[in-house]
């Protein structure tokens, strides 16, 4: 490691190992000062460090094994980036080496940035090549250079092993989503083999009917009410190398220039079409895992969405409430309890009752009753027996001829207990349908 002397104060050192999966190491930072220091209202730029005050930061990578190491925090010239490096001083006020790369925290502004160091750069990087499957050592270190007052800081974003830049895209079969569907739902998000996208906007028609789009995720967002109905549109969207290329031509650091105003850029853009439907209360389906249960047994309705033409809808957010005239649904008493939101365009409400009797639930979605309600489910004092959990009871299996355990002795798909008066019945060798 191979900071000057100087940089003494404050040392601060971490170190790890990594395994890069593919031949490119890459570290992208932002390295930020106090030296940048403001005079007064009459100087509102910055004047910059002397040498003295020159803090001071590298990125060493090593092999495993080796004692020479590479600092990525370097220019493409192989020169260090430090305070003077990127604002070097000329006089007592600054004179910009790296314009394109050296951002000034106007003082008078502050919270444009959220930060109160001076200045700092724009994104940078440092790339390397190495052998995928190997072990390195990385040693990052920052210090201060003579004064011990103002300090300087690096900001690490990625430490990657980038393969070749895949653009990122959309999945396929998003559904269609309840008009109900509440607001922060994530409605569509990019898929990238790379890492995180780092850019995204629209690039043909119109997002509307309160959805949104992250520009910097890309991802789809409910923002505000929905009406039921459809729209198309395209949105461009860039990975992380994508947007931050690192095709420079230097040996000493390829990602030295200023790659935000690079304009070779290579973006997915992807044709994306979100429908949104009222859920129907006639096509809903409702359905109930058993029909008789025991005394504190539970028992699940369950509730899929559907719109007018049938198709399943995806998400929630509507109405349903339930009133059951025997027991408790979803451990309450009393009327128009809401049902579970599963989220995925499912409800469910549970029932028990420490009574016998007959429970009549009456639901209702969005104001609306139900197709199917009201349901009825009779409790009994007894515990019911299912031994097959095939929703029939063994009573009740037992007036239809079929057979709690369901066993199947000729192997024809059909059991034994329901083969009564068919020649294939097992115990039948005359074919006379009696045996």
């Amino acid at each position: 490691m191979n900071l000057e002397p100087e940089a003494s104060r404050d040392l601060v050192l971490l170190e790890f190992y990594v395994t890069p999966e593919n031949s490119t190491l890459r570290v992208d930072f932002v390295f930020a000062s106090e030296e940048y220091e403001y005079i007064d209202a009459n100087y509102p730029n910055r004047i910059c460090t002397s040498e003295k005050d020159n803090d001071r930061f590298g990125i060493f990578v090593s092999p495993l094994l080796e004692t020479s190491e590479t600092n990525l925090a370097v220019w493409a010239d192989g020169s260090e980036i430090n305070a003077i490096s990127m604002h070097p001083a000329e006089g007592i006020f600054c004179t910009e080496h790296k314009a394109e790369m050296y951002i000034s925290n106007d003082p008078q502004n502050l919270s444009q940035y959220k930060t109160s160091l001076d200045g700092f750069s724009q994104p940078l990087a440092g790339q390397m090549s190495v052998t995928p499957g190997d072990t390195y050592r990385v040693r990052l270190a920052i210090a201060d250079t003579g004064d011990g007052l103002y300090d300087s800081a690096v900001l690490i974003r990625f430490i990657s092993s980038p393969a070749a830049n895949e653009a990122p895209s959309y999945p396929a079969g998003l559904g269609t989503f309840s008009s109900k569907t509440p607001v922060a739902t994530l409605l569509a998000g990019v898929s990238d083999p790379n890492g995180p996208v780092d850019q995204a906007e629209l690039a043909s028609g119109v997002i509307n009917n309160g959805v949104s789009l992250n520009r910097q995720s890309g991802e789809l967002t409910v923002s505000g009410p929905l009406s039921a109905g459809s729209e198309t549109f395209s949105v461009k969207s860039y990975d992380y190398l994508a947007w931050h290329p690192c095709t420079g031509s230097s040996t000493y650091n390829p990602c030295d220039y200023n790659y935000l105003s690079d304009t070779s850029r290579t973006p997915e853009i992807s044709a994306l079409t979100l429908a949104f439907a009222d859920a129907d209360a006639t096509n809903t389906e409702l359905t109930v895992d058993k029909p008789a249960a025991g005394i504190s047994e539970l028992v699940t309705i369950s509730i899929q969405l559907k719109d007018l033409a049938s198709n399943a809808l995806v998400t929630g957010g509507d109405e349903l409430i339930a009133t059951s005239s025997l027991g408790e649904l979803n451990g309450l008493q009393g009327q128009s309890v809401a049902a579970i939101d599963l989220g995925n365009g499912q409800y469910q409400f549970h029932l028990t009752s420490d009574a016998a009797g007959e429970a009549v639930v009456d639901i209702e979605l969005n104001g609306a009753i139900l197709n199917g309600s009201p349901v009825s489910i009779n409790f009994s004092a007894a515990p019911v027996q299912d031994t097959d959990n095939d929703g029939l009871s063994d009573e009740q299996e037992a007036l239809l001829g079929t057979s709690p355990t369901n066993s199947d002795s000729d192997g024809d798909g059909v059991p034994d207990g329901e083969e009564v008066g068919d020649i294939n019945n097992p115990l039948n060798t005359d074919g006379d349908l009696s045996y």
